[in-house]
């Protein structure tokens, strides 16, 4: 896949006319919004988020935020700094996604680093509710790279402001294992212990093969399972009880839950 080309919008006003005219053109108007992780250049987070539109057989529009990542491997300590100061114009830029262009929904998927920025915005939008008015309809979280103490806090923002939301986690994500080490806290995203919530439906993809996706990071948009998982997600807002990849795993010792969840329990997608 390439870019073809792009066009430019000299205000939000144009852009969001545009994008009405698109939304008026789909089948159920629906926007899915990408957030995009660590060591991503603009180019390559635009080819991902129109990958994963054709993968997931979208029906709506797609649409990206891009917060300033280095593109560098290297650029880890920067790219943190870099996503925490775009938690404002994130915010701007879902507030005009849900209140000027006529959107039926507005469904998320964040990743990896984007998630450290997502949370704290809709921990904000919880609090302003009643003035903001903002609902948001499936929110998907990737393998976040989110310490797990700050997830419990900001957690419960989630299941309040979404119609569903589902984590997807791995004990074979090799850079939230780094990252883990490197700042002496473990990630959300990676197991174990399995991160438990209640109102969040947690996915654990350990058990697939991830040997060739590099670092396996990116599993969720390059696995077949995980993709006909949240295809079935997003197209049904199907329970997990009802989609067909997915068993349930009892977590007996209570490991990974980071408030009252009982039974503690999570699902594993089948080979």
């Amino acid at each position: 896949m390439r870019i073809a080309k792009f066009e430019t919008f000299n205000n939000d006003d144009d852009f969001v006319g545009s994008l009405r005219s698109s939304l008026s053109e789909t089948d159920d108007g629906s926007i899915l919004l990408y957030i995009h992780g660590y060591n991503t250049k603009f180019e390559d987070a635009v080819i991902r988020a129109a990958q994963i539109g054709h993968d997931l057989d979208i029906r709506g529009q797609m649409a990206l935020f891009n917060w300033p990542s280095r593109g560098n491997i290297r650029g880890y300590i920067a790219d943190q700094n870099r996503a925490d100061a775009s938690e404002s114009s994130l915010e701007k830029y879902i507030e005009l996604l849900a209140t000027s262009t006529g959107a039926t929904r507005i469904n998320v998927i964040a990743h990896s680093m984007g998630n450290r920025v997502f949370s704290r915005v809709v921990s904000k939008f919880e609090h302003l509710a009643s003035s903001r008015k903002i609902k948001l309809g499936i929110i998907i979280l990737a393998a976040p790279d989110v310490d797990r103490g700050t997830f419990s806090s900001l957690a419960s923002a989630f299941p309040t402001l979404s119609e569903n939301t589902t984590m997807y986690v791995s004990s074979k994500d090799k850079a939230l294992r780094l990252s883990g080490h490197l700042q002496s806290f473990e990630r959300a995203g990676h197991t174990p212990p399995v991160t438990i919530h209640p109102g969040i439906d947690t996915i654990q993809v350990g058990n697939l093969d991830l040997s060739l996706l590099g670092l396996g990071h990116n599993y969720f948009a390059e696995t077949h399972p995980v993709l006909y998982d949240m295809a079935s997600l997003l197209q049904g807002n199907t329970n997990p009880e009802h989609r067909m990849r997915l068993k349930r795993v009892f977590d007996q010792g209570r490991q990974g839950v980071l408030a009252v969840s009982d039974p503690p329990y999570y699902w594993q997608i089948r080979r």
